[in-house]
């Protein structure tokens, strides 16, 4: 029989016995027999993921992992609609709207395009995510052009969601993430606490991402395939900078940049990307060595004046900052009434500081808030404050010429008076 493709939707109502092994292999067996039923040798068998579900189904998204590991392991069967992000009213077991109907038949004429004929482009799937640092991950995409959104637009907010990072005890997710951006076919995830010792990552696994932004293709607004309990992987600078040594010209070394001389200093300047900036950027550092900080279209240079066992002192411009250990220090380095870096000392060991720099935006608020009144020779400009005592002086000797000749005057036109009237 010349049957080129079957599509097979499964139903949400039907699922409730099922759990992974179970539905895995009873898709199997319905592939392998309607093959042999109808005598077909060379086609097709599309195979959509599961919707939300009923309010009464168990593990629905147990089903969509088997209908997914059967896209990779059973070889007639492709990949058919994702639909783990459309959004339908409470309660609704299926697409309830003119919208997410339009939405879902989109979706499955570009899988069908794609699996049966290589037409288009397919699904987003993630190859592989690297832990950076303690806060960042990497999640390496199959494809560049990638955006994050909502599936209908409706959410401007870029954000991603879905994300649950695992060591078999503790978890990290959509709650401890700062911020998400896309680079390339790397999703950049930033979180505010440490993702050192987590072991595993899921990627818009159960309901997370249910009607929330994700990362899709930009060019046909298809959502990422769900990352299932994938192994996150150590990158080459997170293994070097655990070691205590530094990551710099893609590549692992025993020194900093520029190499260390017997005082304890060093030459050359760091040029970090603005991007490894925002996200928060650290550095082993020695005295003398400069970071280039970009602020608009200008480049400021921080330069390490001295380490010591308590604080380190940096320069800008010429003026001085002092930084304790374990403390951070916020500076404007355009002097336009905001904030642009701020500096974290994370310890000094021997000649070493470890600087963490991280481009911030934090309006400077007034010093005199608690209404006390500011002193005006704070103020007043230091040139005129260096001839303050010259004008002191100068007052001083016109006060005591003016007594004298007041003094002077009067025993004078006494004289007169004297010489006139006798006495």
């Amino acid at each position: 029989m010349n049957i080129k493709l079957v599509y097979w939707y499964q139903g949400e109502s039907d699922i409730t016995y099922y759990n992974l092994t179970r539905y895995y292999n009873l898709l199997s067996t319905l592939v392998n027999n309607s093959f042999l039923d109808m005598n077909i040798l060379s086609s097709k068998f599309v195979t959509g993921q599961i919707l939300k579900g009923a309010s009464d189904a168990v593990n629905p998204f147990l089903v969509r992992k088997a209908q997914q590991d059967a896209w990779y392991n059973l070889e007639n069967v492709s990949r058919g609609p994702i639909t783990y992000d459309i959004q339908m009213a409470p309660g609704e077991v299926h697409f309830d709207t003119d919208e997410n109907r339009q939405e879902f038949a989109e979706r499955m004429e570009k899988s069908v395009l794609y699996s049966v004929y290589n037409v288009g482009e397919d699904y987003p799937i993630v190859n592989n995510v690297y832990i950076i640092n303690s806060n960042l991950l990497h999640v390496n995409f199959s494809k560049s052009g990638l955006e994050i959104s909502n599936w209908n637009g409706s959410d401007t907010i870029s954000k991603a969601y879905g994300f649950n990072l695992s060591d078999g005890i503790n978890y990290i997710d959509d709650a401890n993430i700062v911020s998400t951006s896309v680079s390339g076919n790397i999703l950049v995830v930033n979180f505010n606490s440490s993702i050192s010792n987590m072991e595993n990552i899921s990627i818009c696994n159960a309901f997370s991402c249910y009607g929330k932004n994700v990362v899709r293709n930009s060019g046909n607004n298809l959502p990422m395939e769900i990352v299932y309990n994938m192994s996150l992987t150590a990158s080459g600078q997170y293994v070097c900078e655990a070691q205590g040594k530094y990551w710099y010209s893609n590549s692992c070394n025993a020194n900093p940049q520029s190499s260390e001389d017997s005082s304890g200093s060093a030459s050359g300047t760091f040029r970090p990307s603005e991007n490894a900036l925002q996200n928060g950027w650290s550095v082993n550092i020695v005295k003398n060595q400069k970071v280039e900080i970009p602020v608009g279209d200008e480049k400021k240079t921080v330069k390490v004046e001295s380490v010591s066992g308590e604080k380190v002192v940096v320069s800008i411009d010429g003026e001085n900052y002092e930084i304790e250990n374990s403390s951070s220090g916020k500076i404007d380095l355009d002097s336009d009434g905001f904030y642009d870096v701020e500096i974290v000392n994370n310890g000094v060991t021997g000649n070493y500081a470890k600087l963490e720099f991280k481009l911030i935006n934090e309006k400077i608020e007034s010093e005199n808030e608690d209404g006390q009144n500011e002193n005006i020779l704070d103020k007043i400009p230091d040139a005129i404050k260096s001839v303050g005592w010259k004008i002191y002086v100068l007052v001083g000797v016109i006060v005591v010429l003016v007594i004298v000749w007041f003094l002077l005057d009067k025993k004078i036109k006494r004289k007169r008076r004297y010489a006139l009237y006798g006495y």
